[in-house]
């Protein structure tokens, strides 16, 4: 594929936004700012690979037109998004913010708290001595994520729809 060409991934037509106590991405790897075709034209995105993906008290919400879908994990469970063909979850995401828990086999960043976008990427996230580690977030928000090839886990899934 050329460099900046479209990636052949479309962002679905809804808003959404996910939400974890805890979101722990093992062995991730940060592909780069990546271009993906969304509902009103090309959206620049993040794009990570990971060999799964635990985020303790999942909650996502979906909106679309006048239609709020809400999906949530039984309390402080631990839903895991795991890769299907190759073992590995390719990412790609807006938004990344939390608070930096733990890195593994380095230290972690001068401030804790951080919000990753394709216009805000750490120094530390591009400049990994080691290309793929396990990074812990602590009250984590990811918007507009899309997994590819991605089997999610969700113990005791609820279900709330919502219509304006």
């Amino acid at each position: 594929m050329a460099p900046g060409a479209p990636l052949p991934v479309r962002l679905a037509n809804a808003s959404w936004q996910l939400r974890a106590t805890r979101l722990v991405l093992r062995t991730l790897t940060f592909r780069g700012v990546v271009t993906v075709r969304g509902r009103s034209g090309s959206v620049r995105m993040l794009r990570f690979t990971a060999r799964s993906v635990d985020a303790v008290g999942l909650d996502v919400t979906v909106r679309q037109g006048g239609t709020t879908l809400r999906l949530r994990a039984r309390k402080a469970a631990t839903s895991t998004l795991k890769g299907r063909s190759n073992g590995v979850v390719t990412l790609y995401l807006r938004e990344l913010t939390g608070t930096v828990a733990a890195r593994a086999g380095t230290p972690l960043p001068p401030r804790g708290a951080v919000t990753i976008t394709p216009d805000a990427i750490p120094n530390w996230l591009t400049n990994q001595p080691a290309p793929a580690r396990t990074l812990t977030l602590t009250g984590a928000t990811a918007s507009h994520l899309t997994a590819c090839d991605a089997d999610l886990t969700v113990p005791g899934p609820q279900i709330r729809v919502g219509v304006r």
